[in-house]
């Protein structure tokens, strides 16, 4: 079973096809950029006619390579353009702006966006090969914080509220429908259903590798991840029930800070038993998402839950998801005393749908078919994706609580 289907399936692969490219507006500053590249004997290079624009169409179709030079010249508005490339380029990848303005705000207005560095033209053979040089050593201008891909996490206040089901729809959202890179990470070793509902062989020595640190690197990525589409991967495995895992943490920091280089989101499927390096990475996420359901059960074991993580950092959210996955049930508490008892609003409501059980099990994303789940599913990635404040339609208020 998989939630998509192979006609989904694209080939792209998840190593790099090129490393370094260039996209150039004038004849005089590719020749100079030919030359560096020469002389720094730069693997798998390409130069390119156009600017930000060009380079923004491009990506969209195509795997970012780990150095973007870009030609802003002909653009009226640089740091929108280069706000959209951002959108589209993979985290991780350094980029070095050219363009004819000779402008110490826009230097610092580049930088703040996470660029690596501003050239002005013409173009000087020594000062793009020592930019560059800086930039293939980590000593670049620019000192801030490199852009890094989004960690959110997901976990079930208890057992079957649909954590994975939720994780793996909006997954498929931002991949297929927003065009972001995401990962799709099962840490539940044993148990974990993320790669059966995605249709994935199981990662040989993904617990071994977990287990020490040290062993994950890009190449250990290549090998482990499995494409579920154009930009949708997964990393799961199932190890025997009888098998003792303890997970190090400097071993998941590895994990974690090379994903964060080629996804734009992270989405990990948390384990319903945390060990250390479960805590940390929840402690740490950009953005938590906790599934309930309308329960007793589901009140208590929120309040606990909550009561761990503890209130959230600056920049930081936690996010509660109720999901009516038994429609009016007996038993059901209705949002308003759920809501009382936790101390806390309800973020998100997934409404009771007939049809999610069946699209699950005949391998469909649920978020591919219209609906009012599809409509509530909608809603929450536009939010995870910053794309929420540029709506205000009436059917994304009904399932945004608040």
């Amino acid at each position: 079973m998989a939630i998509l289907g192979s006609s989904a399936l694209k080939s792209d692969s998840s190593k790099k096809p090129t490393q370094t490219i260039g996209f150039i507006e004038d004849a005089d500053t590719e020749a100079v950029l030919r030359q560096v590249f020469e002389q720094l004997r730069l693997p798998s290079n390409d130069v390119m006619k156009g600017g930000v624009k060009q380079a923004i169409s491009y990506l969209k179709d195509n795997r970012s390579p780990n150095f973007l030079l870009i030609d802003v010249s002909n653009s009226e508005m640089p740091l929108s353009d280069v706000n959209a490339l951002a959108e589209v380029c993979e985290p991780g990848v350094k980029v070095i702006v050219i363009g004819e303005r000779n402008d110490i705000g826009l230097f610092r207005d580049l930088m703040g966006l996470g660029v690596t560095d501003y050239l002005v033209k013409p173009m000087n053979q020594d000062l793009l090969q020592r930019s560059m040089t800086a930039a293939i050593e980590g000593q670049s201008s620019n000192r801030g914080k490199a852009r890094t891909g989004k960690v959110v996490t997901f976990y079930g206040a208890r057992g079957g509220v649909g954590t994975t089901t939720l994780l793996a729809n909006l997954g498929f959202i931002l991949s297929e429908k927003i065009g972001r890179r995401v990962v799709l990470l099962d840490l539940d070793l044993t148990c974990g259903d993320l790669g059966l509902m995605m249709g994935v062989d199981s990662v040989r020595g993904m617990s071994e590798a977990l287990r020490t640190p040290g062993r994950i690197d890009a190449r250990f990525l290549e090998r482990s991840l499995s494409a579920c589409g154009q930009r949708l991967f997964a990393l799961a495995t199932e190890e025997p029930y009888n098998e003792k895992i303890e997970i190090a943490t400097a071993a998941m920091d590895e994990l974690v800070e090379n994903l964060e280089q080629q996804f734009h989101y992270i989405l990990v499927d948390l384990p319903r038993r945390l060990d250390d390096a479960g805590v940390q990475l929840l402690s740490a996420a950009e953005t938590r998402f906790i599934v309930v359901e309308p329960s007793l059960a589901s009140v208590r074991d929120t309040i606990r839950l909550l009561d761990m993580i503890g209130k959230d950092r600056i920049g930081q959210r936690t996010l509660v998801v109720m999901n009516h996955r038994e429609g009016n049930s007996k038993g059901a508490i209705t949002e308003a005393m759920f809501e009382e008892s936790v101390g806390r609003k309800v973020d998100f409501v997934l409404p009771f749908s007939k049809t999610a059980m069946s699209a699950l099990n005949a391998g469909v994303a649920i978020s591919s078919k219209p609906g009012p789940l599809t409509d509530a599913l909608n809603v929450i990635a536009d939010d995870l994706s910053g794309r929420a404040a540029n709506s205000s339609s009436t059917w994304r208020k009904l399932f945004k609580k608040g």
